[in-house]
């Protein structure tokens, strides 16, 4: 299967969950309510409600915020094609997982996301009739809804120093004592995924 990248966006993401988009957020908050007023932080921030879902269904878990440093897997040049082969998928059962770039350029490419949805009678499974794969800035953070099928994260660079990529992420966790899973199922792909990075 071979799949090109295509800019993230609320509206693009949203079969596979939800996406924290700041610029693409309040231009259309703005859009549709006017100009976005200061609204929190006594007039110096603008606040916009629930624009992420965060999800959980085992009643085990309980939410962590973890520290993921991904080493950058390759470097973009502005008008080049780039590509990489995806070999597996995973997916959270129990919990959406949130990833949020720290430290990168808003404007800057910063990773790349392959997702899929699941079988809809074996969720198991990824459906790979349903994938996609994103590109994504420094200023935009990706949710994966519960169950959604997606790649190991891909960091990528259009800096040559910049050697990794750090995110904060959110994910709900069981772990009481005699309970070491982690909530996350791999599945091999039979031929790797082949994703196409233009810039």
């Amino acid at each position: 299967m071979e799949l090109h990248a295509d800019p993230l966006s609320v509206e693009a993401f949203h079969p596979y969950g939800s996406i924290i988009s700041p610029d693409e957020e309040i231009a259309t908050y703005t859009s549709s309510h006017g100009v976005a007023e200061n609204n929190a932080n006594q007039g110096t921030a603008v606040k916009l409600l629930s624009v992420s879902r965060v999800q959980n269904s085992s009643r085990a878990a309980v939410p962590h915020l973890n520290l993921f440093r991904c080493r950058t897997r390759g470097r973009i040049s502005q008008g080049q094609s780039w590509q990489i082969a995806v070999p597996l998928l995973e997916q959270h059962p129990q919990s959406s997982q949130t990833f949020i770039p720290m430290g990168v350029d808003s404007d800057a490419v910063a990773y790349i996301v392959v997702v899929a949805s699941a079988l809809p009678n074996d969720a198991s499974k990824p459906d790979m009739s349903t994938a996609r794969a994103f590109l994504c800035r420094g200023n935009q953070a990706v949710t994966y809804g519960e169950g959604v099928w997606h790649a190991p994260m891909i960091a990528i660079s259009q800096e040559e120093a910049r050697t990794h990529i750090d995110f904060a992420v959110l994910i709900y966790e069981n772990d009481s004592p005699g309970h070491p899973e982690l909530d996350c199922v791999e599945y091999q792909l039979d031929r790797p995924i082949e994703v196409t990075v233009t810039v």
